[in-house]
């Protein structure tokens, strides 16, 4: 049984063999639609020799007949009998030109670019134009008019996918691709440009705009073609803070708290390109005490009655404390053993769009940033970090914080690209990138010096450095600032002479910025006095001789540090200078010179008796002001403990705050004598015994009654 099947399936094959060869088309034109048949029609069109000389393109260049070459004498008898003689011809050739060889002739006539050509209607049914330097039939470089046969031009057309010219081939002939077009509309269009890539200005011709990608210009005019651009682009951002976010002139203004975000916040752009964007970060508001004398705004957060409020609305006035009934200006929030500070405010984003090569582009935040108006410069950078854009793989982006000294950023940004539909010809000529429409955007572009052509790992120029130096928040004083080709190798290379990207060199400043500005190393540690004051010698030129020497100095909020370091007094005898009056805080002992200032027990000292910081005490000092102000509203408390003058309620608060203790009552005076009246001249009075001396909150008593200023 199974010879029979396989006999079976020999023969079907055999049949659809037999059928295939009888059949199959070997890519010849209808008539001849095998080999052979096109043998048959040449030999009955040109005979053998014809048939030869027309694959070599040489049709008629023996002649209009082949007598003189194959012709015969032949001898003919009439029925008369009469003998005549003639030349038969027995290989026949037609006469003149015909078919596509008189197009040809006719298409590669015309040797300019011309578009006028295509006013004759034979040309555009039947030639086209090549309006770059090609080859005609006879392999010779040319010009203009090439034969592209009606059969080939629906062909192009209808496998043609987009709004472009397609991508013809000459029946006969060769030219560039994309520059051989077959009407007056495309031979225009394509002329527009070929004008714009020489001429590489923008909007000459009109919409003349460059592939940022590859630096090649291209005509993408949207305004015959609805639907060109797609936008400026999608914004992913990430980050730790109050995030406000509006375009200018549009009306998309948003408010988002960016801790409390689990994925990037997408930000759909909505304006042109080069359309002014704000992007305003102010950090999440660090509880302090509440003050019934402070003015709060909404945002902001205080400690109350074991709580942390957050204020949702502003009262404009002081006063207002969350246990008012019915108040509603303040939102419970957490208990206060709950409360973590919240991190500094930080951003951090790319913008994305997708090119025509169905990719997604990215580009840093950072990049797009013309100024932070808080500080009048570029954002202070924080080194890389990643950012997931969608559902795309994370990318590196550029960290950024406010400046020193500031807790808000109000950035101003611009997206300098324009996003084409992926499903075009425009799209196509740029396939890894957006289009740059405007010189506006190029100049912007350009106007950072870390990305010209030729920068690279060890190349970086001296402007882009100074840049890269002053951004990370050090200044031109510094020590380090690369104003030399030493200074700037010292910057680009690391001490194993290894040249480092332009995000490690970021880093490398950003983190003598950080020591500079906090007195702590990348590390993490608390740097001595001596490698602090080297880290901000090299940034911005200024030794260190205290916690104290920051650039908020005068102004404020202090570090914890320095706090503690008035209130101790550590400035005294040094360059930042005593925090209190040293002529009344002598002691009575060591002939005046021993020191007693506030100590640790005050109940307005920074630090208690354990060593332990008091959170609430350090944000009261924060609030003061900077150093001189501190030190002012400190040696007024020392100078209030230790008056003779002032109520005894008020110093009693004061030597509390001062010294943690509260005084006693103040003995009063008893005479241990009495008079003996016996002898009329009474002897001299023994000395009376040496006084006891007692120091209540920082006072000296005498059992006699005595009150002496001073201190044991």
């Amino acid at each position: 049984m199974q010879e029979i099947y396989i006999l079976a399936a020999v023969v079907i094959l055999c049949i659809l063999l037999i059928i295939f060869v009888k059949y199959k088309k070997e890519g010849f034109e209808d008539k001849a639609t095998t080999h052979d048949g096109l043998n048959k029609k040449h030999q009955q069109k040109y005979n053998n020799v014809g048939a030869s000389l027309i694959a070599r393109n040489n049709e008629h260049a023996i002649g209009t007949n082949s007598l003189g070459i194959f012709g015969n004498v032949v001898t003919n008898i009439d029925s008369s009998g009469t003998t005549t003689q003639y030349i038969d011809d027995p290989y026949t050739l037609e006469g003149g030109q015909s078919g596509l060889y008189t197009d040809i002739k006719k298409c590669e006539k015309v040797t300019t670019t011309d578009c006028s050509a295509f006013d004759d209607s034979f040309f555009t049914e039947n030639c086209s134009l090549c309006l770059d330097i090609g080859k005609n039939s006879q392999e010779k470089n040319s010009t203009g008019g090439l034969t592209l046969i009606p059969q080939d031009k629906k062909y192009y057309r209808d496998n043609h996918r987009g709004n472009g010219i397609p991508d013809y081939v000459a029946t006969v002939g060769f030219c560039p691709a994309k520059r051989l077009v077959s009407n007056k509309e495309e031979c225009l269009r394509m002329k527009k440009e070929i004008e714009c890539e020489k001429n590489t200005t923008f909007d000459s011709p009109k919409g003349c705009s460059l592939c940022y990608g590859d630096t090649s210009y291209h005509i993408v005019d949207p305004t015959g073609q609805p639907g060109l651009f797609v936008g400026s682009g999608t914004l992913y951002i990430i980050g730790s803070g109050i995030l406000t976010y509006y375009e200018m002139g549009q009306n998309n203004k948003r408010k988002i708290n960016l801790s409390k975000l689990t994925n990037s916040l997408r930000i759909e752009l909505m304006g042109q390109e080069m359309t002014s964007i704000t992007l305003e970060l102010r950090r999440l508001p660090v509880a302090v005490p509440y003050d019934a004398t402070v003015t709060y705004q909404e945002g902001d957060a205080i400690f109350f009655n074991g709580f942390v409020y957050n204020m949702v609305e502003g009262a404009n006035q002081p006063g207002y404390a969350p246990d008012r009934v019915d108040d509603k200006l303040w939102e419970k929030y957490m208990k206060e053993e709950d409360y973590v500070e919240p991190p500094p405010a930080y951003i951090a984003g790319v913008l994305t769009g997708t090119t025509g090569n169905s990719g997604t582009f990215t580009f840093d935040l950072f990049r797009l940033i013309l100024t932070d108006t808080v500080s009048g410069r570029k954002p202070r950078t924080g080194g890389p970090i990643k950012v997931k854009p969608g559902d795309a793989d994370d990318v590196d982006a550029t960290k950024m914080i406010p400046s020193h000294g500031n807790n808000t950023m109000k950035m101003i940004a611009v997206s300098p690209f324009t996003f084409l539909d992926t499903t075009t010809d425009e799209a196509a000529t740029c396939p890894s990138s957006p289009f740059i429409t405007k010189q506006s955007s190029a100049e912007f572009l350009q106007a950072d010096p870390c990305y010209k052509k030729g920068s690279g790992p060890g190349k970086f120029s001296l402007e882009c450095l100074q840049n890269t130096f002053l951004t990370s928040g050090c200044q031109e004083g510094g020590k380090g600032y690369p104003k030399s080709t030493k200074a700037a190798s010292d910057i680009m290379f690391d001490d194993d002479g290894i040249a480092l990207s332009l995000s490690q060199i970021a880093d490398k400043m950003y983190s003598y910025a950080v020591m500079t500005s906090t007195g702590i190393g990348v590390d993490g540690k608390k740097l001595n006095i001596k490698e602090w004051s080297d880290a901000s010698v090299f940034c911005t030129g200024k030794s260190i001789t205290s916690p104290c020497d920051t650039e908020n100095k005068d102004s404020g909020p202090l570090s914890t540090e320095c706090i503690i370091y008035l209130w101790d007094n550590q400035g005294d005898n040094k360059q930042l200078g005593t925090s209190y009056a040293s002529s009344i805080a002598r002691s009575l002992f060591g002939e005046g010179r021993t020191p007693r200032f506030c100590n640790r027990n005050g109940t307005l000292s920074p630090v208690g008796p354990d060593g332990k910081q008091k959170s609430a005490v350090i944000n009261f000092w924060k609030r003061q002001g900077g150093v001189n102000a501190l030190k002012k509203m400190m040696m007024q408390i020392h100078s209030d403990a230790n008056s003779s003058v002032i109520p005894e309620t008020v110093k009693a608060q004061k030597i509390t705050q001062c010294y943690g203790v509260i005084p006693g009552d103040r003995p009063s005076y008893t005479s241990m004598y009495t008079s003996d009246k016996s002898v009329a001249f009474a002897p001299p009075l023994p000395p009376p015994p040496a006084p006891v001396v007692a120091c209540i909150g920082g006072m000296s008593y005498t059992k006699l009654g005595e009150f002496k200023l001073g201190f044991i």
